[in-house]
């Protein structure tokens, strides 16, 4: 095993820096170890993110902006040999110079990948539909499909190891090593587990999804429900929720979300999801990747929608299915918020396929044994 203390560790990121980062790279940890860490934010050099307008942008001392991809390559040729990258950016067409300097001996190259595993789960039961077709899902299957063409001729290889949630291996990563860890909220869940309530009334979690406005939707070029239209009809769907219940809907933010009085006069609490779920009464979702909270904490939990998610040829629709095979996979009911709902606090929970997701989609194979402690290891035998 390789000593890799005092080594150069640079995650190259396609999205703007925000604190939640370090945690999902271990990026204190790495420090704390040894490393010297850096964190590169590229979404301005690259095509495919240059024009999205992110409302999150945060600075550190160990962040870099980069807003030129020329000036990208130049600054990793530059890089000494040995160096640690970690990255979290897409390979296409696009990528595909900054793919094959990556390839080769002279830099170790691993992807801390949480997302794929969980996202499967909405993505992979989804049947094809002749309206998903747009021209940006052309031009995006386009360009992936041309970067595989571009990678076999040149046999390039830029990704060395990849670290998936979970007990699955995805088909899509049969051609590389991987190896599995925990998706970063159950450190998360274990932290909050420790923390007192934020609010000591009774009351219901929304895990929001910035849904109008996520970023994502612009980055995909897709349309979705009208701002307008989602906030009028949530808001009074909640009404009715806070009157048939008795409690008060918390807004748990996306992370990426910035919000004003989009939500009336209800609670909207950025940062703390695991908490708000740890101690709420009751979840309710449209397609969160944050529902694994309320599987963690044993939690009756709620997939709502409304009629316009289920036509159309939008995000929004996108969202209904995804929310409807997250709900079949750990068995919670779906509720159309546009008809004549009820909702009750005290439904059965199926523990069954709570324990099984648990198992193949959160925790790692050494579970308990922490994310960095996994990666510290595994990246040693590059």
């Amino acid at each position: 095993m390789a000593d890799i203390t005092n080594m150069k560790l640079i995650i190259i990121d396609h999205e703007p820096y925000k604190h939640f980062k370090r945690g999902h790279f271990c990026m204190d940890e790495f420090c704390r170890y040894g490393f010297d860490v850096q964190f590169w934010s590229v979404w301005r050099a690259l095509a495919y993110s240059k024009k999205l307008n992110y409302n999150m942008e945060e600075k550190d001392e160990d962040v870099i902006y980069f807003d030129n991809y020329i000036n990208l390559l130049r600054e990793i040729e530059n890089l000494p040999q040995g160096t640690y990258i970690c990255t979290e950016f897409w390979f296409n067409w696009d990528t595909r110079c900054l793919a094959k300097l990556l390839s080769g001996d002279k830099f170790k190259v691993f992807s801390i990948n949480h997302y794929h595993n969980l996202s499967a789960i909405y993505y992979n039961r989804i049947r094809f539909k002749v309206s998903d077709l747009s021209f940006s899902k052309v031009r995006r299957k386009l360009s992936l499909f041309s970067y595989k063409i571009y990678k076999r001729f040149f046999e390039i290889n830029p990704v060395s190891l990849v670290f998936l949630t979970g007990n699955k291996t995805a088909p899509e990563f049969r051609e590389y090593k991987t190896d599995s860890i925990s998706y970063f909220d159950v450190e998360n869940y274990a932290v909050a587990q420790t923390t007192p309530r934020i609010i000591n009334e009774k009351y219901i979690v929304f895990l929001d999804i910035y849904l109008p406005s996520h970023p994502d939707i612009a980055r995909l070029r897709k349309r979705s429900i009208s701002p307008e239209l989602y906030y009028k009809k949530i808001n009074a769907a909640f009404d009715k929720i806070e009157h048939q219940t008795g409690c008060e809907i918390i807004i748990a933010a996306h992370p990426k979300a910035l919000y004003t009085n989009e939500f009336g006069s209800r609670r909207v609490i950025s940062g703390k999801t695991a908490e708000l779920v740890l101690h709420s009464e009751m979840v309710l979702d449209h397609s969160s990747l944050s529902i694994n909270y309320a599987v963690q904490a044993n939690k009756k939990a709620y997939v709502i929608f409304f009629d316009e998610f289920m036509h159309g040829n939008d995000f929004s629709n996108e969202v209904y299915r995804r929310g409807r095979n997250i709900a079949e996979l750990i068995n919670i009911e779906m509720i159309n918020l546009d008809s004549d709902f009820k909702l009750s606090l005290y439904d059965n929970i199926d523990f069954v396929a709570y324990e099984k997701f648990k198992t193949e989609y959160l925790y790692a194979k050494e579970y308990p044994k922490t994310n960095f402690e996994i990666i510290k290891n595994a990246i040693s035998t590059l």
